[in-house]
């Protein structure tokens, strides 16, 4: 999880200038902004920032 959707797309944009592939390009979802890269041993790897909803239902135990 990072911290805010800037920095979500940020990394994005440093992995994609470094060559990583993704199978899942930044989108926004019912939990906030996310996206998938592929490691070089094939493990999925999520990055993900909640959007405000999501993260008061997660304080108030929800």
């Amino acid at each position: 999880m990072v911290d805010n959707s800037k920095v979500l797309h940020r990394l994005y944009e440093q992995w994609k200038n470094k060559g990583v592939k993704f199978i899942q390009t930044p989108v926004e979802l019912i939990f906030g902004i996310t996206f998938v890269a592929i490691d070089p041993d094939g493990h999925r790897i999520r990055v993900f920032t909640q959007n405000k909803k999501s993260q008061n239902q997660n304080q108030n135990g929800l």
